[in-house]
């Protein structure tokens, strides 16, 4: 500690104590690399040194507690060493040892080499400019230096500061608060909780006109492009030199800081008039900056611009820790350096890299287009756009057959194998290929020729797979149909496809549907020896997805783009190398496609689980892969993967699949967690696709570097699939912006079926390959510095809850045909982690138990569309602009809601069990003995979740499809009660719940 009889102490500058706060483990430093002039060595230098340390008190200070007193204080030694040190090796080696030296000492370091002056120095000691004053004195040059001590400086500014305390911006600049770019989803792998390190990527030697206003340009254009990134108006910290005064202009110290600009720039402005506004700020920031206090906030983002001599090098100063900071040195000359300084820790490499040349791409696409506003501007950076040609080039030879022909090739070479495995038949591939080509005979004697729609109703078991095959080598295209939809949602869907014909198990009409013909999968008449012809461009199926204006929409997928994915599909996920695949979704479901085509045109079966739907499907798809079914591929949503390990836990599991292939939802890495830690050897792929594109057209492959949490990426496109992420004006934009994405090539539909209005405005000319088209998803997506693309959401409403499409106006255009409801505005809410639920709200004219509407709803909507709440409300909040405020709207409440059947009180202990449970897992205040599960606002998801804690709790095993069969409480505590009383029969009754094992022993 010093000794104050030796030394001198003074309190820090308000610069200092900032400095200070910031600085992260390892210590600021400003360094200047100069040309020395011809004859001028070390000797020279350091006499010159000498005088500079003689004069200067800030040249012999240190930044230490003292003794008896509080805080640090600068310690002026009165004396302190001269040595300037010749380095053998280069400048550029010497520049790292001198910050290694400075970083150590703390003191200023002054070093020759190879005719280089290099001068280092702490940041809580001097500043770029500082160094500037310094090198001039030390090469010999004679000019002005000033005789100010900072040790006065520090003083001067504290009483500054105290008098300007009232100051108007002051009250400004205090209600600044740093905003974040989401710079997580760039991060370093790994890195998450890394100490801060800053390091360095030079962009480019930049020229601009004569005309401009160099600092204003660049600040404006570095500004726009963050504020792009980040999806709003970012605050800039620019540096100031903090020499306002001509007292302070040639004098050494810690004078430059940053300050946080008040004037923001809007992106919906264009580039000139932004520009100006960022001068007035900058004059504004400048002329005020000595009254100016500020926050101790550690603003993200930083900006400089300094003007070096003609003599300097290289510059480098950390200054404040910025997460990004664009760098601008201009010479004499008039080049300017730019470069981009940025946390390592937080930000990707090559993120840095584009940021900066995106700054420097808009000031050229700016003069091009000067109406236009700054957040549409074209500023991809020409290895943006290489990276996106190497992203899309993914053009592979695909069999010029369709998957029919693919399946009939390995009837040929193995006509004896198993396709098709069901509860009670099996079927091979010669059985199931003769039983397809007499359903074709029968279907062409009926009057279908190729390029027709049919129908195929039949419920998940052989004759499904002889129908669809059926109908495919009949030449014409199938429609699945489930029968469980509402009627009326099926006679949409066939009057829109104009189909008239519907293939059944036996024959029989779907109940409710008319019009159509029916045909039995089985029956007498003639095979129909060859398939019809078709080609690449005829209709493979139709499937139908939610429409927004209340009707669903049918996707026309043609059979060149079936083939494509499935023959991807089976090559990428390894279809041919276990036991196929279970099919246990519905054929409505383009999921189900994965699990049906690409098995069979591999040679390894389909295996047909029980036909049940939602979470009652989980439970036979466990129990399979818990019996070590080692399928060569599985295809399930995120729900579901979370659902069985819920059942059973993933190491139990995983002799089960090779593979899972996770689709229908986003998924994110706290999802796949167990199953990377205790199931290492399952391959875990993200598949990406909307039924657009048939099923699937970007993928991504988890692999042990991948972070635990976040979202995990969509990745890359898939053979002949070509992705971009584009802007309202079509234009690409570059790495790290959020735009609408787009997709081409072979896998894009023909469009919807009687809808060519709804067609045109989704399906548009492809700008990067004549000729062809694009499908507009309408989901948000960035591409990530890896290389990979970044599922951000939908840039309208449509939701995807457990793996379906939704669009929440079609719920909301059933709800408001009852008579009672006024109005109605469906949200996927996720007030629960993992429990992501259809919430809808609506406004009555009168009294209406929420059960009546669910029953209406569910009169008229598919199972997985019908809310899990709904919610009264006095009115639908709407915004400004006259569209629902979907923030406004509320929490669904705890309490029990108006319901058609009273509240009744448990009446028996296992009753009174199945309520609490009931009531904690739905999180109401109360459940009733008479109320049912579902309506209550339970879903498929959470029946897992009731029957998982039965088992935790009690240690019996209740099916999952016993709450689908009783879901009211008194319907299903006697169940819990009589598991429970036969699993009593094999335990110990000290073991079981003391309650309910009174009542069953009773």
């Amino acid at each position: 500690m010093p000794d104050l009889n030796e030394t001198e102490a003074y309190p820090l500058s308000p610069v200092q104590e900032r400095t200070l706060a910031l600085a992260g483990p390892v210590p600021q430093l400003c360094q200047l690399t100069v040309r020395l002039p011809e004859g001028v060595g070390a000797a020279a230098v350091e006499e010159r040194l000498a005088g500079l340390v003689e004069r200067y008190e800030i040249l012999r200070t240190s930044i230490a507690v003292v003794r008896g007193m509080r805080g640090k204080y600068q310690v002026i030694a009165p004396h302190a060493s001269c040595e300037v040190r010749e380095s053998p090796g280069n400048r550029e080696t010497a520049a790292v040892t001198e910050r290694e030296r400075c970083a150590l000492s703390l003191r200023l370091e002054v070093a020759v080499a190879d005719g280089h002056l290099l001068v280092t120095a702490p940041a809580l000691l001097a500043d770029l400019e500082s160094l500037v004053v310094m090198a001039s004195v030390l090469r010999g040059e004679a000019g002005a230096i000033g005789d100010l001590q900072y040790a006065d400086y520090s003083q001067w500014r504290r009483d500054l500061l105290e008098t300007a305390a009232d100051a108007p911006a002051d009250d400004i600049l205090a209600t600044l608060r740093p905003e974040s770019l989401d710079t997580g989803r760039f991060a370093v792998p790994g890195t998450d909780a890394a100490p801060r390190r800053t390091e360095e990527v030079h962009i480019a030697e930049a020229v601009l006109p004569d005309h401009a206003d160099p600092e204003a340009v660049l600040l404006t254009a570095w500004t726009a492009v963050l504020s792009r990134v980040a999806g709003n108006s970012v605050t800039m910290a620019v540096g100031v030199d903090g020499r306002a005064h001509p007292e302070v202009h040639a004098a050494i110290g810690a004078f430059s800081r940053y300050l946080p600009m008040t004037d923001t720039v809007d992106t919906a402005s264009c580039f000139t008039p932004a520009t100006a506004a960022v001068r007035n700020a900058l004059n504004g920031l400048r002329d005020n900056q000595d009254t100016l206090h500020f926050p101790t906030h550690r603003w993200p983002f930083g900006f400089s611009y300094r003007e070096l001599p003609a003599w300097a090098d290289d510059a480098r100063c950390d200054g404040e820790p910025f997460v990004l900071r664009l760098e601008c040195d201009r010479r004499p000359s008039g080049g300017i350096r730019v470069s981009v300084r940025f946390d390592a820790a937080r930000v990707h490499p090559e993120l840095a890299r584009s940021l900066g040349e995106q700054t420097l791409q808009m000031l050229p696409a700016a003069e091009a287009e000067p109406g236009i506003p700054i957040g549409l501007l074209p500023i991809v950076p020409p290895a943006d756009g290489l990276r996106t040609g190497e992203f899309n080039d993914t053009v592979v030879p695909v069999p010029d057959r369709t998957v029919l022909d693919l399946v009939a090739e390995q009837a040929a070479l193995r006509p004896d194998a198993t396709a098709v495995i069901g509860a009670d038949v099996q079927l091979s591939y010669a059985e199931l290929l003769a039983a397809a080509d007499a359903l074709a005979g029968r279907l062409a004697d009926a009057g279908v020729t190729p390029g027709r729609i049919v129908g195929v109703c039949v419920p998940r078991s052989p004759a499904l797979l002889v129908a669809i095959l059926g109908v495919l080598r009949a030449g014409a295209a199938y429609l699945p149909l489930d029968a469980r939809y509402p009627a009326s949602r099926l006679q949409d869907m066939v009057d829109d496809a104009g189909t008239t014909l519907v293939v059944t198990a036996d024959g029989a009409p779907v109940d409710g549907l008319e019009g159509p013909a029916f045909l039995a999968v089985d029956g007498p008449g003639a095979a129909c020896g060859a398939p019809a012809p078709v080609s690449g461009d005829d209709l493979a199926y139709v499937l139908f997805t939610s429409g927004s204006t209340g009707r669903p929409k049918g996707v026309m997928v043609t059979h060149a783009g079936l083939t494509n994915y499935c023959t991807f599909a089976a090559r990428r996920y390894g279809a041919g190398d276990g036991t196929g695949a279970p099919m246990d979704s519905p054929i409505s479901f383009d999921l189900t496609v994965t699990s049906l085509f690409p098995p069979l045109i591999a040679g390894r079966p389909v295996t047909l689980l029980p036909d049940q739907v939602g979470l009652e499907r989980i439970e036979p798809l466990a129990d399979s892969l818990r019996g070590g079914s080692a399928f060569s591929l599985v295809k399930l949503t995120p729900s579901s993967l979370a659902s069985i390990t819920q059942i059973a836990p993933a190491g139990e599991l995983a002799a089960g699949t090779r593979t899972f292939v996770i689709g229908g939802e986003q998924l994110t890495f706290d999802r796949v967690q167990e199953w990377r830690r205790d199931a290492p050897g399952v391959h875990l792929i993200n598949e990406y696709g909307p039924t657009e594109t048939v099923v699937g057209c970007c993928i991504y492959e988890v692999n042990p570097d991948d972070p635990g949490q976040g979202p995990v990426p969509i990745g890359r496109p898939i053979a002949n699939t070509r992705l971009y992420v584009l802007d309202a004006r079509l234009n690409p934009l570059p790495l790290g912006h959020i735009g609408e994405l787009y997709v081409a090539g072979t896998g894009v539909a023909r469009g919807y079926v009687s809808a060519p209005g709804r067609t045109a405005e989704r399906f548009l000319p492809d700008p990067g390959t004549a000729g062809e088209r694009m499908y507009r998803t309408g989901d948000l997506a960035r591409m990530l510095p890896t290389g990979e693309l970044e599922f951000l959401g939908r840039a309208d409403h449509q939701v995807k809850v457990r793996g379906f499409r939704i669009e929440p106006g079609e719920i909301d255009a059933v709800l408001t045909t009852h008579a009672a409801v006024i109005d109605s505005a469906t949200i996927a809410r996720e007030d629960i982690p993992g429990d992501e639920r259809l919430v809808s709200y609506v406004t009555l004219s009168g009294p209406l138990p929420v059960d009546t509407l669910l029953e209406h709803a569910r009169g008229l909507l598919p199972a997985h569309m019908v809310p899990s709440v709904i919610v009264p409300v006095d009115a639908i909040p709407v915004t400004v602009n006259g569209k629902v405020d979907h923030a406004a709207l509320p929490a669904p409440g705890t309490a029990r809601q108006d319901l058609s059947t009273a509240y009744v009180e448990p009446r028996t202990d296992a009753e009174r069990y199945v309520t609490e449970l009931f009531a904690d897992v739905l999180k109401l205040d109360r459940v009733g003995a008479g109320d049912d599960f579902f309506t209550l606002g339970g879903h498929s998801l959470l029946v897992t979740q009731v029957t998982a804690r039965i088992r935790e709790a009690l240690g019996i095993r209740v099916p999952l499809r016993q709450l689908f069969a009783t879901p009211t409480v008194e319907a299903f505590a006697p169940c819990v009660a009589d598991a429970l009383a036969a699993r009593l029969r094999e335990l110990d009754e000290a073991d079981l719940r003391p309650d309910l094992a009174e009542e069953v022993t009773g």
